[in-house]
């Protein structure tokens, strides 16, 4: 963890925040990621993030934003207000499945990156933004990963975030009446837009999967490549990047790549 601490603060000191000539500015919605079309794969826009929503696993797959350093003043207070999200078609999982489960009704979107206002920070409570997390994991290593995320918009204005649960197989363990999958691991991706001192355009990506489980090991311990995430998952993440740009990011580990 004291690398990865001491690789951003020496971007944030190197390097000065971006500017709108930034080339990612030119995408819109960057971070949402392509995934397969399906009638087991339903896309849900709320206001301020985006998720893909799986009925076979009763999840979602994928949620996707961008979150800006403004975005980190804190606005309002967690509500706790989980809720069945009645705009998915087959019907979302419930907070009955996760009663006496032993699991944290886990957020995927974390609830403390939208605290800025509230019905953004209300819109995280639906249950297709829900995973069974181990307690351990959803309050320690991963919570401290969410926090990581908020350093990233801190010290560089913007990070886009793309963030799920691993679903590879077809027989994970479920709960519940609805049968929610209980995944065993979980990713987050980290890409920012910095410009260098030379004005120059570059970007800073970063992906880890962490186990769903009970660990005492730092989150840089689990840091891995984007392609790793996008094998596992069939995903295709950060499509819209020219291909070359969108390789040399993604096959990078927690680097910095220059833009040419």
């Amino acid at each position: 963890m004291k690398k990865a601490f001491a690789f951003i603060f020496f971007l944030s000191v190197m390097f000065p925040f971006f500017s709108q000539e930034h080339p990612f500015f030119q995408y819109e919605k960057l971070e949402q990621p392509l995934c397969a079309v399906s009638a087991d794969h339903e896309i849900r826009h709320f206001t301020h993030y985006s998720l893909c929503y799986r009925e076979f696993y009763e999840q979602c797959e994928w949620a996707a934003y961008e979150l800006t350093k403004e975005e980190l003043e804190k606005r309002v207070s967690r509500t706790n207000t989980f809720k069945s999200d009645p705009l998915i078609s087959s019907g979302s999982a419930s907070l009955e499945d996760y009663r006496g489960s032993g699991y944290d009704r886990g957020h995927i979107a974390p609830a403390a990156d939208f605290t800025f206002a509230l019905d953004a920070m209300k819109d995280t409570f639906y249950m297709s933004n829900m995973s069974p997390q181990n307690s351990s994991m959803n309050r320690g290593i991963w919570s401290r990963l969410e926090e990581e995320g908020r350093r990233w918009a801190e010290n560089y204005g913007t990070v886009y975030i793309v963030t799920g649960p691993v679903l590879e197989k077809t027989d994970y363990k479920t709960i519940g009446i609805n049968e929610v999958s209980v995944p065993e691991f979980f990713y987050k991706i980290f890409l920012s837009p910095v410009v260098l001192e030379d004005g120059t355009s570059a970007a800073v990506c970063c992906a880890y999967c962490i186990p769903n489980s009970k660990t005492d090991k730092p989150f840089s311990d689990f840091t891995c490549t984007i392609n790793d995430i996008e094998i596992r998952t069939g995903i295709d993440f950060f499509f819209k990047l020219d291909d070359e740009l969108e390789e040399k990011i993604e096959g990078a580990l927690h680097s910095l790549i220059p833009i040419q």
